[in-house]
């Protein structure tokens, strides 16, 4: 079984691909999915950002997202916390899928890993890169989010250009048509390789 972690800035078109490898039939998981889920039913860790950021966490039993958001985006030591209680359980849940999978290639799409060092954990890693006004472009439309906030939010990632020199792959997700050719090339690679 052969991992895959997909990563990439934000806004960049990490969906996207993964899209693609989905309708190759890969298995995926998602790792900002699956940490939003687990804040929201994981009892030891809301218990955790509760002592950690306080009850306005929560809003009736659910995440409020504006509210932690406010507080980690601005202060970069709140989202090292916020890390160092999520990414574990995530990491866990994310074993615990791999398990349950037959498909000889599994996708992982997390928008830190190498920031995190966490590139070992897989067999291979795929950037994927776009033009930075075109990464805001879709944010703003995906997200409604104001340039600041999402200026704030790119502080926190390495640029493409210290990603490359990491990725086993580099996937330039600027025309749809080439991004999709690309995942295509990556997935033969691979089943040539591994014999899939």
């Amino acid at each position: 079984m052969i991992t895959l972690a997909i990563t990439g800035g934000i806004g960049s078109g990490k969906t996207t691909v993964v899209n693609y490898f989905k309708s190759l039939g890969c298995p995926v998981f998602i790792a900002d999915i699956e940490a939003k889920k687990l804040m929201n039913t994981s009892k030891n860790l809301k218990q955790a950002i509760v002592k950690s950021f306080g009850e306005q966490t929560y809003l009736n039993g659910k995440l409020n997202k504006a509210y932690l958001s406010e507080q980690v985006f601005s202060k970069p030591e709140k989202l090292n916390l916020l890390n160092q209680l999520v990414h574990p359980v995530v990491a866990n849940a994310f074993s615990e899928w791999k398990t349950k999978q037959t498909s000889p290639l599994l996708i992982y799409e997390a928008a830190i890993i190498f920031e995190k060092n966490k590139q070992n954990q897989f067999d291979y890693t795929a950037l994927v890169t776009a033009p930075k006004d075109e990464k805001i472009e879709r944010i703003q439309k995906r997200d409604n989010t104001s340039y600041a906030q999402i200026e704030a939010r790119m502080q926190h990632q390495w640029d493409d250009n210290r990603k490359k020199k990491l990725a086993d792959f580099i996937i330039n997700n600027e025309e749809l048509i080439k991004t999709e050719q690309k995942v295509q090339e990556i997935y033969k690679y691979l089943k040539n390789i591994h014999n899939f």
